[in-house]
């Protein structure tokens, strides 16, 4: 998801009447220019679940976001090209869609993969049984484009999320954020995934050209 950062100039004239002239006259030789930023305009999407993730590949951070408790920080590492035959955790919404606590890789070696739970088909959040990646959890990009984190932490999201739980994958200020929503919300609208898609790129696109705010949503 590309971070754009949206700031425009609205110059506001301000008229003064002519009393000679029958208040008719608009005198422009005096005005303000007022700078308006938009670069913290964000779009957001709502979820039923109790549990979303966030993922931000810039500082190697992720938070367990709870509807009841306080938000969970943790270390992770992302995927790099540096890695052989590796390619970087893409940026975007997703869901968790497969979950199993011990899964083999059959494109690397057959690596074993703790509380592997995956949310852009074969890329997901896993664990791995020795301790040497440790030193990189927090620090820097290391994996083959799944996001490695601690075994302690994949243990504790393998028990609190459940298929469907978002993801958002970012490298700072996204255009888009998640929050929690309440299922008696007068004003809550459910989307299946074809017009879910299409409505966040119709928006997305009023977001990147600054009518956001103009538009009716």
């Amino acid at each position: 998801m590309k971070i754009v950062l949206l700031t425009f100039f609205i110059t506001i004239t301000l008229f003064a009447e002519d009393d000679k002239k029958n208040h008719q006259n608009k005198n422009l030789d005096n005005y303000v220019q007022q700078k308006i930023d938009y670069s913290n305009v964000k779009d957001t999407l709502y979820t039923l679940s109790d549990y979303f993730i966030e993922v931000n590949i810039s500082n190697q951070m992720a938070y367990l976001h709870s509807r009841y408790d306080s938000t969970k920080a943790f270390g992770v590492s992302t995927g790099t090209t540096k890695a052989k035959d590796g390619v970087e955790t893409n940026e975007g919404i997703y869901a968790i869609q497969f979950k199993k606590e011990k899964w083999y890789s059959t494109q690397f070696d057959s690596t074993l993969m703790l509380n592997f739970m995956t949310f852009n088909w074969g890329i997901g959040f896993h664990a791995l049984a020795g301790n040497s990646y440790y030193k990189y959890l927090g620090v820097k990009r290391s994996s083959h484009g799944c996001v490695r984190v601690s075994r302690s932490i994949a243990k504790e999201l393998y028990e609190k999320v459940q298929y469907g739980t978002p993801v958002i994958i970012h490298k700072g200020n996204p255009a888009i954020e998640i929050a929690f929503a309440e299922k008696d919300d007068k004003e809550l609208e459910y989307l299946f995934y074809p017009q879910l898609k299409s409505e966040v790129n119709r928006r997305l696109k009023e977001l990147y050209k600054g009518r956001y705010l103009l538009s009716y949503h």
